[in-house]
């Protein structure tokens, strides 16, 4: 049987002080290395990178260039980075659309799929999805988020019929999304795999090679799937100030967040 090819679609990272942006400052790569083991295990193969630089319409080639690739529907265009639908530029350190047609194009199914709102922070879920998740989650169906460095945690759900906002305890909880949709007649699948912040992208990438068995079920058909993943305390870094903090510092794998309680709170097909 043939292998599914992966092509990565890749955001580069955000301009500093009008500098130029150069291909190897590309986001979220080291995902993508997390995850291919397991995606290979199911029958893929990587093929490279389709980077998404920002242009203007006229000089857009996005759509043509994309065709040369030649990917059809069993393909999978992967994209690990959160999808800036709803950012905008006044943001506080918003990720930087393109505004390219390919861009638009993996928007627009991304709408029309799953998501009224995609945003740093805010992700709210079309009815039609949100009414899916466990009973008991239905109200993250609409999540207000706090994204500080690292940390990407609750700051209110407010979705499904019992609205609450949770302080303080809920900043320990983030969320884990994978969509997995057709680009249009003929084309590849689109697979985004995301957390809020490129630290919990990275760590939800990271358990899923571990749970094979959820990214298959990702797989198996277009699909909406929701995790929800609590940690204990801060996530180690470098530099700490509490002694809590500094006795976690600098892990040398990421093998600290594999007691994390992470749970499927929604799947479903769309």
């Amino acid at each position: 049987m043939a292998k599914r090819r992966v092509v990565r679609f890749c955001y580069p990272s955000n301009e500093s002080h009008g500098r130029n942006r150069y291909s190897h400052q590309l986001r979220d790569g080291d995902a993508v290395i997390e995850l291919m083991p397991a995606l290979e295990s199911l029958g893929c193969e990587y093929e490279g990178v389709f980077i998404n630089w920002p242009c203007p319409p006229t000089e857009d080639k996005s759509l043509s260039d994309f065709d040369i690739l030649n990917l059809n529907e069993s393909d999978i265009l992967l994209l690990t980075t959160r999808p800036p639908i709803d950012d905008r530029v006044h943001d506080l350190r918003p990720l930087r659309k393109s505004g390219t047609a390919l861009e638009m194009e993996i928007f627009k199914v991304l709408e029309q799929r799953c998501f009224k709102c995609c945003s740093r922070k805010e992700v709210s879920l079309r009815e039609s999805v949100g009414r899916r998740l466990s009973t008991e989650y239905r109200n993250r169906s609409v999540i207000a988020f706090e994204v500080k460095g690292q940390d990407a945690g609750y700051r209110g759900v407010y979705g499904g019929e019992r609205q609450q906002r949770y302080e303080p305890w809920t900043e320990q909880m983030s969320a884990g999304y994978i969509v997995h949709v057709p680009l249009g007649e003929k084309g590849p699948r689109l697979l985004a795999v995301f957390g809020m912040s490129g630290t919990m992208t990275l760590l939800w990438a990271y358990r899923l090679n571990k749970l094979r068995d959820v990214l298959e079920k990702a797989l198996s058909g277009p699909s909406f799937t929701m995790a929800e993943i609590v940690r204990p305390g801060p996530i180690p870094s470098e530099r700490s100030d509490s002694k809590a903090e500094k006795d976690a510092a600098r892990p040398v794998d990421f093998g600290f967040c594999l007691n994390w309680d992470l749970k499927i709170i929604g799947h479903c097909g769309l």
